[in-house]
């Protein structure tokens, strides 16, 4: 897995070049931008080494012309071969339904998409174990999304899945686009770590500043 650092400055520079807050928070693992959309429901999977004794797991996801269903994560650890799934209420099952909250997800807006933006809602896409709950995303003019911070061993290898309902057509592109993450958190921190979606919000402290100099 390629590692991933990121300072105030880097993200200042990487958010004024694109001048807006359109693009979506840096250093995925995945991103379907450029894949066709698929008909069905599809299962996506991407693998990465840990870093960390804590990774944030999270998904940014913007539908401008349609609607996006996530269900069904999945993180297992393929170098102790356990086939334990190491997300919590992979299927949001513990989800206030018709709003953003569940307890072991946090939502995150950081840049005030618009639109439908994201929920919880009852509508299976994929009920592998039966349940039928998705965190359903129509938001337009940026993105928004979930995170998970969850224990991993620094070394090990871990196989992220989950499954995909895009309601558009296509390809995916900087307006309809599903992106997947795992920051390592770091160790020495007392403070909660900062999900993708926080490193995403330091970038855009970053073009409020660097407009406030050129003012």
């Amino acid at each position: 897995m390629r590692k991933f650092k990121f300072t105030i400055a880097a993200l200042s520079l990487l958010a004024v070049s694109h001048a807006n807050a359109d693009i979506p928070p840096p250093g995925a693992i995945l991103d379907l931008f450029g894949q066709t959309v698929a008909s069905a429901v599809t299962e996506y999977s991407v693998s990465f080494t840990a870093s960390a004794t804590e990774t944030d797991i999270a998904f940014a996801i913007r539908n401008d012309p349609s609607f996006t269903y996530l269900s069904d994560i999945g993180l297992t650890d393929t170098t102790s071969g356990s086939a334990a799934n190491l997300i919590t209420d992979a299927n949001f099952v513990s989800a206030t339904l018709f709003t953003t909250t569940d307890p072991y997800w946090t939502y995150s807006n950081p840049s005030g998409a618009t639109g439908f933006t994201g929920e919880f809602i009852n509508l299976g896409i994929y009920s592998g174990d039966g349940q039928s709950n998705v965190f359903y995303d129509g938001s337009s003019g940026s993105y928004d999304g979930i995170s998970q911070q969850l224990a991993t061993k620094i070394g090990d290898n871990y196989q992220l899945s989950f499954w995909i309902d895009n309601q558009g057509s296509g390809a995916y592109s900087s307006v309809n686009d599903v992106l997947a993450y795992a920051t390592a958190v770091a160790p020495t921190s007392s403070v909660p770590a900062p999900s993708a979606f926080t490193l995403f919000s330091i970038g855009l402290l970053g073009i409020s500043l660097a407009r406030g100099k050129k003012a």
